[in-house]
């Protein structure tokens, strides 16, 4: 966290080359806005493991959906981060969304992933 102490050779990042990665910068509810189940997003339940995949589809440009994830705050408005811009993350097509709508989520937390490959 910004403004902890640190000691000579603690960790402070990971890097996963074949992983590009949505990090939460505030803590909150997350609110899915443009995923609409069949056209946006796709959710996979697997039996063997008892996973759920949340994959986006489309980022549907040409009919003005924009999928992406906002972080509210508990009065339901959009938090607002330290640089003034509002909490909301855009999602390209074949992003793994690791939050469920209405799910609490903190600073720090992977919101979502996608392959790099799938970004060429």
């Amino acid at each position: 966290q910004d403004g902890d102490s640190v000691v000579k050779g603690q960790q402070l990042a990971t890097f996963d080359p074949y992983f590009q990665k949505i990090i939460a910068e505030t803590s909150g509810a997350v609110t899915y806005f443009d995923l609409i189940e069949g056209q946006t997003l796709e959710t996979i339940y697997d039996d063997a493991t008892g996973i759920t995949s949340r994959i986006v589809l489309s980022d549907n440009q040409l009919n003005s959906l924009k999928p992406s994830i906002k972080i509210l705050s508990t009065d339901g408005q959009v938090k607002v981060l330290s640089d003034g811009s509002p909490a909301t993350y855009s999602l390209l097509a074949g992003s793994h969304i690791n939050f469920g709508d209405g799910e609490e989520t903190q600073s720090g937390d992977v919101l979502s992933h996608i392959h790099v490959e799938d970004l060429i």
